[in-house]
């Protein structure tokens, strides 16, 4: 929030006797326990559930579904992409973003963790800190490579985009994306929508190379 007057929003106080859904955009909300539907919003309060882009949201325990999302708070829940997370034991699933701080749970593709006790499954730009696991294996196992492996050919073969080790064999439908394995579209399950494209999923197909 900049000192020009043109920056700032509209403070917006929503109290218990509200009923219904908040449909809001562009202001400065304080809320618990409600639906917010709205963009470019900042959200203050906790146990909500927020859908729309280029929000902030401060508090904890709340569902976050969108893009350009930032979250400070704790045991948040977040779906989308572009993110910044900050704080402890959220669980994010999207790719592009930033998480600063430990025990969250992320499932997504280039994503910088700073911070200690982080599971991820997918692949990272970069990670610091301590006990963090990478698709089922402590950080510092996977982050140094030897130098100069010899040349394969096992290297042309795909491999699954979310752990990079296992081959590829389930599509998903509509959006026809088959670049994941079983194992990693089991743990996706919990999610609707496709990793890469966003597309909401309604079946996965697994096939065979």
């Amino acid at each position: 929030m900049g000192d020009d007057s043109s920056d700032s929003k509209p403070v917006v106080v929503i109290d218990d006797g509200f009923v219904g859904t908040v449909y809001m955009d562009d202001a400065e909300l304080y809320v618990n326990d409600r639906h917010v539907i709205g963009n470019r919003l900042i959200v203050c309060g906790k146990h909500n559930e927020v859908k729309g882009n280029d929000n902030v949201v401060n508090g904890d325990s709340n569902r976050c579904t969108g893009r350009r999302v930032e979250i400070t708070g704790r045991n948040n829940a977040l779906e989308g992409d572009d993110f910044n997370v900050f704080g402890d034991f959220n669980t994010i699933h999207g790719n592009f973003g930033k998480i600063v701080g430990s025990g969250n749970t992320i499932c997504g593709i280039e994503v910088t963790i700073q911070g200690n006790d982080n599971y991820i499954l997918g692949s990272v730009t970069s990670v610091s800190g301590t006990d963090n696991n990478l698709n089922g294996k402590d950080y510092e196992e996977v982050a140094d490579p030897p130098a100069d492996p010899p040349a394969d050919s096992n290297d042309e073969i795909p491999k699954c985009t979310i752990c990079l080790t296992a081959k590829p064999n389930v599509r998903l439908d509509p959006c026809g994306h088959a670049s994941f394995c079983h194992e990693c579209v089991c743990v996706l399950s919990r999610t609707t929508t496709c990793p890469i494209c966003r597309t909401p999923v309604r079946q996965a197909q697994k096939f065979y190379l």
